[in-house]
């Protein structure tokens, strides 16, 4: 489950973290320029900065629409992030962490974007701390050296019983199977067309060139809005590393994954798997053994 939920963090949040980085470009600029340059003159000046940082943030602004990002698709965009933001407010409130009193790599995939992008771009931080105070409060604690819980003083550095997860998680879970679930599902069919119609060894590269992101993209509908996208294999790499420790459970633990995740249907991730599976060599995506 934590595995799972690592993906969802890292993957599904990406979209939301571009759009209000890069959409709100009046209040955010200021910051950005000096964090993006920071990184190759720390001790520029803000015009020195701008110059500097300039074609970084052109690139990565130039992202939004194969992430998905359009002027059609951003208000079921916006609504949905703050519908996650209302979800997790709620689990906050009771848990210091997404799996209880004691962190685990569910956190850690979801601190990716809820801290660099989310919780410190000045227009979304600030949207946070407004609308969602337990969700900055977890950036905080995830920040923090110790378990930093003074509004939950009888936690305890333990993890939920899997067998048992909170409403508030579930509903967390539901909210990726409601607005997740059906890119990935795109994105592994697409995955599987280009497999059947590719010869592939053990190895092999999944994209040809240094330059290339992408094996093409496709179009999906969460049932709100239609998206276009680029086909992330990296996504795959990812939520192997979940199958794999699903397909190590023993047959008992394997039910009680599913009895938990079922109510939110994010049992469904179990079953949309590609054909041949992506691991990493030198830094790079391959193809694993079939």
């Amino acid at each position: 489950i934590a595995l799972l939920l690592e993906t969802f963090g890292d993957e599904a949040l990406l979209r939301p973290a571009m759009h209000y980085r890069w959409n709100f470009r009046d209040t955010n600029d200021p910051f950005l320029t000096l964090e993006f340059a920071r990184s190759m003159n720390p001790k520029a000046t803000l015009e020195e900065a701008k110059a500097i940082a300039a074609p970084t943030m052109a690139k990565m602004n130039g992202y939004l629409p194969v992430l998905g990002v359009t002027e059609d698709t951003i208000p079921a965009l916006e609504a949905a992030y703050e519908d996650l933001l209302a979800r997790l407010n709620a689990h906050f409130a009771d848990h210091p962490y997404l799996l209880g009193g004691k962190p685990s790599i569910a956190d850690f995939g979801f601190i990716g974007p809820l801290y660099a992008h989310l919780g410190r771009d000045p227009y979304p931080a600030n949207m946070m701390k407004a609308k969602a105070a337990q969700v900055w409060r977890w950036v905080e604690r995830m920040n923090a050296p110790g378990l930093d819980v003074p509004e939950l003083g009888d936690t305890t550095p333990e993890w939920i019983d899997p067998a048992n997860l909170p409403d508030t998680l579930t509903d967390v879970l539901r909210w990726f199977s409601d607005y997740y679930l059906p890119e990935f599902q795109g994105l592994v069919a697409f995955i599987n067309a280009h497999i059947a119609k590719t010869d592939i060894k053990a190895g092999d590269p999944v994209v040809s060139g240094p330059d290339q992101r992408s094996l093409g993209g496709f179009s999906y509908s969460d049932g709100k809005c239609t998206y276009q996208v680029a086909a992330r294999h990296y996504t795959l790499y990812e939520i192997d590393r979940a199958f794999r420790a699903f397909d190590g459970l023993s047959a008992d633990d394997q039910a009680v994954v599913r009895a938990s995740l079922a109510p939110s249907g994010a049992e469904a991730f179990l079953e949309a798997r590609p054909a041949r599976a992506i691991a990493r060599q030198n830094f790079k995506e391959v193809w694993a053994e079939a």
